[in-house]
Formats: structure tokens, sequence, C-alpha cells
């Protein structure tokens, strides 16, 4: 039996969006992973910063960027699970069970909460660090114009940290995570869309692990 135009379209669409998202979920895990070394194993979002002769940096809980390291990384492995499967269905061009377009559902849904909470944690973080900055060049004691500017600050070395690199590392991170939540809006649009026609034809239903995938 052939396979279905409509289901085909879809599958090759969510295929690409998958390895879209995989590519990035990696590259924010692995960056914020890197940020986190550089910083001696301490997360720089969401710190506190007071100028006390030079910038006094107490960095808060770890959780943050472990948050955001575990969201990217199950982003990522489903992104890679779900990408082989839909390729073996289109290679048999059947649908292998009858509950995956549920299943495939929930899970984008919750992927689109825990990655987009991330991006969240991840843009709130970054601006918390640069405000704290932008406040101590208001006071005057410092003549950065910009958040980017700060990596070249040498009293980091105070603090063991190499920050030459923290602000471009943010700025992926942030856009890679953010640009992975749509991709999960959109396949779980997707495939809520997939999963109305299934439920709708109710001739599939009844013996579906032979129905082509339309």
């Amino acid at each position: 039996m052939a396979i279905g135009g409509c289901r085909c379209l879809a599958a090759v669409v969510e295929l690409i969006l998958l390895f879209a998202t995989l590519c990035l979920s990696v590259v924010a895990a692995v960056i914020i992973f890197l940020l986190k070394n550089d910083f001696q194993g301490e997360c720089p979002l969401y710190p506190t910063i007071e100028d006390i002769g030079y910038f006094n940096f107490e960095v808060n809980d770890t959780i943050a960027c472990n948050y955001i390291i575990s969201a990217n990384a199950l982003s990522a492995g489903l992104s890679l699970i779900t990408m082989i499967y839909v390729s073996v269905e289109l290679l048999m061009k059947k649908r292998l069970t009858r509950f995956i377009p549920i299943l495939k559902t929930i899970i984008f849904g919750i992927l689109m909460v825990v990655v987009g909470v991330s991006a969240g944690i991840l843009s709130f973080g970054f601006q918390k660090l640069c405000k704290g900055f932008v406040l101590l060049v208001d006071n005057h004691h410092h003549d950065y114009d910009t958040c980017k500017e700060w990596q070249q600050d040498k009293y980091w070395k105070i603090y063991d940290y190499d920050a030459s690199h923290f602000y471009v590392y943010l700025l992926t991170a942030q856009f890679a995570t953010s640009i992975s939540a749509v991709m999960w809006v959109i396949m779980l649009i997707i495939s809520f869309i997939v999963l109305v026609c299934y439920t709708s034809r109710s001739g599939d239903i009844v013996d579906d692990d032979q129905a082509p995938i339309i």
C-alpha cells in the first residue's frame, strides 16, 4: 500500500524539525556546561553584583544551569529517538503502533514546557547578570558601554574565573534554547493535527498496525 502524501509530508517536516532541535539542544547543553567549567563549576546566572572598589561577584545556586543542561539533554535525546522512529515508519510505509500519535503529542507538549521554562530561566538570568553590570556603569565606577565588554575586565582573575566568553556563550545558548522551544511548539501543533486526522478515521483504528501512514 502506498504511503499517504499528507502523512509523508508531515513526517518529512517533522524529521527536519527534530534534526534542527537535536542540533540546537546539543549546542545549548554543551555551551552551558563549558560556561560552568569556566566559572569553576558555578553558575553565573542570577548573580549578586556589588561595587566594593572592584566589582564583587557572588554566584547563586547552580540549579539554574543544571536545569538548562538537563532540559536540553532531554530535548536532544528524545529528538534523536523520535527521529529514528519516524524514519522507520517512513521506510516501512505504515504506522507501527496505534498509540504513537497520542504518545508523541504528549511528549511534544511536555518538552515544549520543559524547554520553554529552560529558555525563560536562561533569558531572565542573562538579563539579571547584564543589569548588574549596567548598574555599576551607571554609578560611574566603570567605563564599559555594553554587557559584552565585561568579558575583558581584569578583576575576574580575583575569582579564578575565565569570563572571556561568558557573553558569547550565554547569547548563543539563549538563541539555541529559545529556537528549540519554538520548534517543540511547531511539532506539537503538527502532531496534534495528525492525531486529530488519525482518530477521525475510525477504519484505521480497527486494524492500525497494518494501516498505511496517512
